[in-house]
């Protein structure tokens, strides 16, 4: 599965072993975090569904104490048109009422969450999987999952905590069943909210390493052509060239001038000749020598070249060719920029 940041340590040239082992390093961790993602998902799956079987049970206890309650209320205004003198009767009947009122409007706010749930795992969960399993780059998307899940669990913890309130006014009497509902419920959601929090926790840890890990990664080397129509000049009497290019982030350039100041050797030029107009190559690659590097504004380098000992078919025109350059430093980086024709300037 190709990963973000991936795309700024492709390219690799054999005999770079240092740097290879900082790249695989960091590829390794890519693919531990996108394990995380996959295993994550699978796991708030599993919670949620689970809850949702446990708040099914919730919903049928309190469901039953609804009716016994509504039958209790059904017998004491029997009771009433018996003998209205039986004045407690009254604040008895009024109070249970509020209670069923009340019981009822959670019982229909738990049916939603219960909806809610299932239809978030089924349409939003599940998708997310399929596309970490087919290989979409899933880190955003999993965050995002991750914390709708939390306000989920949220979301449950409150009905259920106002629930077992509303519980208590009941007086326990026949509500057993509910009460057992309850505390299974709320004890499965209070495990899974720990559980995604520590994976929560935990990505953003790993998250926060890759990305200080990356922090010294070149992404791009844009070639910047001084001519209309896209070619390097070669200065025929003085044998160099000046490519510009832009590096980006921008604030790169300043580290790789400070680099190369010290070790010319990170940046490297290379020419391969083409034959014209097809710009078929037709031999090896020549290594170019790279005279200096001239930091400008925004991300802006120019690099100036030297071609000593280029063939004489170049120098007159027979030949073509196409000129690129790559950067490998210690900071991880191995970039190499586009090829672009380069001609002699008479």
């Amino acid at each position: 599965m190709r990963k973000v940041y991936l795309f700024i340590v492709i390219l690799l040239f054999a005999g770079c072993a240092e740097y290879e082992e900082k790249i695989k390093d960091i590829e390794n961790r890519l693919d531990k975090i996108e394990t995380d993602y996959a295993a994550g998902i699978q796991k708030q799956i599993a919670d949620l569904t689970s809850s949702i079987s446990d708040l099914k049970k919730v919903d049928k206890a309190l469901q039953s104490l609804i009716d016994r309650l509504e039958d209790e209320v059904s017998d004491l205004e029997a009771q009433m048109k018996e003998d209205s003198s039986i004045e407690d009767l009254k604040a008895e009947v009024s109070s249970l009422k509020a209670l069923i009122k009340g019981l009822k409007e959670k019982d229909d706010a738990l049916d939603k969450d219960v909806t809610t749930l299932e239809t978030y795992v089924d349409v939003v969960l599940f998708a997310l999987k399929d596309e970490i399993d087919k290989g979409v780059d899933g880190n955003k998307a999993w965050a995002e999952a991750s914390f709708a899940t939390l306000e989920q669990y949220a979301a449950m913890e409150s009905e259920l905590a106002e629930i077992k309130k509303l519980l208590e006014q009941a007086g326990g009497d026949g509500s057993a069943d509910l009460e057992v509902a309850l505390e299974e419920a709320m004890a499965v959601v209070d495990a899974a909210i720990s559980d995604l929090r520590e994976d929560v926790d935990a990505i953003k840890s790993d998250l926060a390493d890759l990305k200080n890990s990356l922090a010294g990664r070149i992404q791009s080397l844009t070639y910047i052509p001084q001519y209309t129509d896209g070619k390097v000049r070669m200065d025929f009497d003085a044998h160099t060239a000046k490519l510009d290019f832009i590096i980006s982030p921008v604030h790169l350039a300043t580290a790789l001038k400070a680099e190369f100041d010290e070790d010319p050797s990170v940046v490297s030029a290379f020419l391969r000749y083409t034959i014209a107009p097809a710009t078929r190559s037709s031999e090896d690659v020549v290594k170019l020598d790279v005279e200096s590097m001239t930091l400008g504004t925004d991300g802006f380098i120019t690099i100036a070249v030297v071609g000593d000992g280029l063939s004489e078919d170049f120098w007159t025109g027979a030949a073509e060719a196409v000129v690129y350059v790559q950067i490998i430093d210690n900071n991880g980086n191995n970039v190499v920029s586009e090829a672009v024709p380069m001609v002699p300037l008479n």
